[in-house]
């Protein structure tokens, strides 16, 4: 692939000039060489080395709660130790293990999503975003990434499950993870990519979202926080229409079923003298703006009300509506704020007769 001259801004350093359209190339390349290798190969003697190059990962994360659907989708569980490393998607903390744990080639895939990740949350804040854009408007490096982000995730959940994997190993694939979501996040920020993404083969054929179910079942905090955040990111775009396109997959609505339930787990056991969820605010803002689209809002009344109703119940001094701080005052609104958007109809998209229905319901 040939690389364009230097994009405004880039210098050299070492005698080497650096352009954020040569490291797509170098990142791509790599990607390809990975997939090309293929994912069957078999790991021999990797857990143990992994115990190893693994040894100084952070174990700061602590899951919530699963949720109810989960018996229609494995959780994969954190070991007796804790969770994966420290949120960022691995590329750029002290608390990561910046060395490759395994010579699998999903350690290959894994690093370049580390890298790709941390140079896109670096440049995230800037007026001027150049690795981004010439990571999503690529025309050989999209359709790469559309495919190959869901494919880094859906191996490395392949691996966590196999048998006799070492727990420090699925703790270094969770931060694989972790880090395919931060890149999916941060290329959704560009327009162009959320219109291709729309119409890859993965999201028609529902590859793609079949493994982000897997992720918001995975006990992992960061990778199921920054899944919920990319869910929102996502269909914030009305051009292209992101969720009226993909109301119409019924892997997407079981997507949504899933997130539902999760929120209604972390609503009923939210209180004051209850230990925090620490995903309770992602999962209900995600549900509150699914209640206010036309497309799911029966869904939600239907599947959140009862949750809603208990937590009114037992009164505003057990949940915490009374207080102002940090932790409670965030859920309060979300949670007011859903009940808001349950009773909100638009008479231009709703029938008469399901508005009457669902306030009933309600």
């Amino acid at each position: 692939m040939h690389a364009p001259a230097c994009a405004p801004g880039a210098g050299a350093r070492g005698g080497a000039v650096f352009s954020p359209a040569l490291l797509v190339d170098v990142l791509l390349f790599s990607h390809t060489v990975a997939l090309a290798m293929g994912y069957d190969v078999e790991e021999e003697g990797v857990a143990d080395a992994d115990a190893d190059a693994a040894a100084s990962a952070s174990d700061s994360s602590r899951a919530g709660p699963s949720g109810e659907g989960a018996e229609t989708q494995p959780v994969i569980a954190e070991d007796e130790q804790g969770g994966g490393a420290g949120t960022g998607g691995g590329g750029g903390g002290g608390e990561q293990d910046a060395s490759v744990g395994g010579s699998h080639p999903i350690d290959v895939v894994g690093m370049v999503m580390k890298i790709m990740a941390l140079l896109l949350r670096n440049e995230h804040s800037a007026d001027e975003r150049p690795f981004r854009d010439q990571l999503v408007l690529h025309p050989k490096v999209t359709k790469a990434l559309c495919e190959g982000i869901f494919d880094a995730m859906d191996e490395c959940f392949e691996q966590m499950t196999k048998e006799g994997v070492h727990d420090r190993r699925r703790r270094e694939l969770k931060t694989f993870v972790e880090a395919a979501m931060e890149a999916l996040f941060f290329c959704c920020t560009e327009q162009a990519f959320v219109a291709d993404l729309l119409v890859c083969s993965y999201m028609r054929h529902g590859r793609a979202l079949s493994v982000l179910r897997k992720v918001l079942y995975l006990e992992h905090v960061e990778c199921v926080s920054l899944m919920l955040r990319w869910l929102l990111l996502f269909c914030e775009y009305e051009d292209p229409p992101s969720v009226d396109v993909l109301a119409g997959y019924d892997l997407y609505n079981k997507l949504l079923l899933g997130v539902m339930d999760r929120n209604n787990d972390a609503m009923v056991a939210w209180g004051v003298k209850s230990p925090m969820n620490p995903i309770a605010l992602d999962l209900i803002k995600a549900v509150e703006v699914f209640a206010d689209d036309s497309n799911f809002k029966q869904g939600v009344i239907d599947t959140t009300a009862s949750a809603v109703a208990t937590v009114l119940k037992r009164g505003p001094e057990y949940n915490g509506f009374n207080r102002s701080d940090r932790i409670h005052l965030p859920f309060t609104r979300g949670f007011f704020k859903l009940i808001a958007a349950m009773h909100c109809f638009n008479p231009e998209v709703m029938p008469a007769e399901q508005e009457v229905t669902s306030q009933i319901k309600m």
